[in-house]
């Protein structure tokens, strides 16, 4: 028991240290403070520091993290996106071989170049004398409605009237 109270004293006798290195401090001139008060102080100091600087480097972070989940999401819908493609991939290949087998019968189909020029010129020849036809039988007809006997010739028609 006496040992207890020997510890007590030296408890308290360190504590009443700490509490007199408080009393009377003045704020104008902390180089007469007590080591406690002063380390306590730079402790203090170094925490607001610290916390000044975390959360100006924390701030900026916070935007480039938003940005980045922005981002993120993005590319995972992005994923999706091609995932579902290149699960159809054999499907789309098969789709692109009917279509060209389809256009490839239909190529087969069109005229050659020979028959292309021939279709041409014949066109070419049918159209002239529908227009020559109708220019003529404008200009010439009489009031009984008988072409000349020009345009007929040129036409080779045999016949009284053109309607």
């Amino acid at each position: 028991m006496a040992t207890q109270k020997v510890q007590t004293a030296k408890v308290s006798a360190f504590f009443d240290g700490i509490q007199r290195q408080f009393r009377n401090l003045d704020p104008n001139n902390p180089a007469v403070w007590g080591p406690v008060p002063r380390y306590l102080l730079c402790l203090c100091i170094s925490i607001a520091v610290v916390a000044a600087f975390w959360y100006l480097w924390l701030k900026d972070s916070d935007a480039e993290l938003k940005a980045e989940q922005a981002k993120e999401v993005a590319l995972r819908d992005d994923y999706k996106k091609k995932l579902t493609k290149a699960v159809n991939l054999e499907a789309l290949k098969k789709q692109r071989e009917q279509v060209l087998q389809y256009v490839t019968q239909l190529e087969k189909q069109l005229p050659s170049k020979a028959e292309m020029d021939a279709l041409c010129q014949t066109s070419i020849r049918q159209e002239s004398v529908v227009a020559f036809s109708l220019i003529c039988s404008a200009r010439v007809r009489s009031a009984s409605g008988n072409t000349m006997p020009s345009c007929r010739s040129r036409l080779g028609l045999t016949g009284g009237t053109t309607t």
